[in-house]
């Protein structure tokens, strides 16, 4: 058995095993409220919020193990240092409701993509899950605290990571679709059909056509071709494959096709976190295409 299918069956059951104690907690305590649906009040919703707070924390905290970690035999470890702590844990699953995202699928992508085999709560934290019997066979925590950035990955391309780095990305994306919006406002407005309520909307192939046909425009074609967008050109980026040095038509497609699901994470603030500490700045999108945007001279 993989560690990552240790890892997700680990997961399923220790998060199982607190809806089994949560749930009946809930039915006992529980009262109607005004609108009729049972609501929890005073002490009881006190431990009903902290119980899966705390359940994890302090179990990896104390041991790097919680009963099914145990069971399977794998083992959180901080990078800096072997022994984990509360707060290591408390920030790996302070992420979880965007690790669990899509029925887990997040962290799936993530763990199989990242060369430590980190899902997001992991980056955070930096953490990172080993076979028990492995454990002093993982590199020196001196030498995973310091992965290597883009720029030694891809000799020829800088990266300026932090605050102005990540907000340049940000900004970038934000020019990108604010013109493809205006560009799609632009067409409904002029070929619409109005409404009973007295708007206008495209329906059919012109709604499709509007749709993904700015996407294309503004987004994949110029990325796929250029290696930059009219926003990522204005911050001087460019997107790199980590294979080939230019991005090309399917890494670009597969790096948008999740924008929708990374904006719908917190607004995007998952991939503001990930940006700044995976270790080649790759948001989700990044991880799946296998690529990474970086500084350009150009």
């Amino acid at each position: 058995m993989t560690l990552l299918t240790r890892r997700a069956i680990a997961a399923i059951l220790d998060n199982s095993l607190v809806a089994a104690i949560l749930i009946p907690w809930y039915l006992k305590f529980a009262e109607p409220g005004a609108d009729g649906v049972l609501e929890l009040h005073g002490w009881a919703a006190i431990v009903f919020v902290l119980f899966p707070l705390l359940y994890f924390p302090i179990a990896e905290g104390l041991t790097g193990q919680t009963l099914f970690k145990m069971a399977f035999g794998i083992k959180a470890v901080a990078l800096r240092g072997r022994e984990p702590s509360i707060w290591t844990s408390f920030k790996r699953h302070l992420i979880d409701p965007a690790d669990y995202f899509l029925f887990g699928i997040v962290a799936i992508m993530t763990s199989r993509k990242s060369s430590l085999g980190q899902r997001l709560g992991d980056m955070v934290a930096k953490s990172v899950v080993v076979l028990e019997n492995q454990e002093d066979e993982v590199s020196r925590p001196q030498q995973l605290e310091t992965p290597q950035t883009p720029a030694e990955h891809v000799p020829q391309s800088g990266v300026q990571p932090g605050k102005p780095y990540a907000l340049r990305r940000t900004l970038a994306f934000i020019i990108d679709y604010t013109v493809y919006f205006l560009l799609l406002f632009g067409t409904t407005a002029l070929f619409g059909k109005t409404d009973p309520a007295g708007g206008k909307s495209l329906t059919g192939w012109l709604g499709f056509l509007s749709m993904f046909g700015w996407w294309f425009v503004v987004i994949i074609l110029p990325e796929a071709t250029l290696g930059y967008t009219l926003g990522k050109g204005t911050f001087s980026l460019r997107v790199i494959s980590l294979k080939p040095n230019r991005p090309g038509w399917l890494v670009t497609i597969i790096r948008h096709i999740f924008d929708l699901i990374e904006l719908c994470m917190f607004g995007g603030l998952v991939s503001v976190i990930l940006i700044k500490t995976s270790a080649l700045h790759q948001r989700i999108g990044d991880l799946a295409a296998g690529s990474t945007v970086v500084h350009d001279d150009r």
